[in-house]
């Protein structure tokens, strides 16, 4: 059983974790640890908050875990008690800057699938 386990070790120990995606098109993956800021972010349905990190500019669209409560502070309080959402429930993106000043505002364009920032 020893020898087991010394031959493991040893065996694991050469082995490292690529640099490079076997899967996917990526030609490096990062070499920090992602440090996210909040944003909102401007998507199909409506406003909801997301993230973008700060060293490398990496979009996280959902920030935290995926709820209704990402939308909850950008729909009218009129509109919560009914079903189904619209753009009509959301607020304007005028009341959303009056809303949260310092937050960057970034839309995501589902035709060249990325995220541009709004002025």
């Amino acid at each position: 059983m020893k020898r087991f386990l010394q031959e493991y070790d040893e065996d694991a120990r050469h082995r490292k974790k690529s640099k490079t995606s076997k899967t996917s098109k990526s030609v490096q993956r990062s070499n920090h640890k992602h440090e996210y800021e909040k944003v909102i972010i401007r998507e199909f349905i409506g406003y909801a908050w997301g993230g973008r990190c700060r060293l490398c500019g990496k979009f996280r669209s959902h920030y935290g875990q995926f709820s209704a409560s990402r939308y909850m502070d950008f729909r009218r309080p009129d509109s919560l008690g009914q079903q189904g959402i619209s753009n009509e429930s959301f607020f304007s993106l005028e009341e959303i800057r009056a809303k949260f000043p310092d937050v960057p505002i970034y839309e995501f364009s589902y035709e060249d699938v990325q995220y541009h920032f709004v002025p």
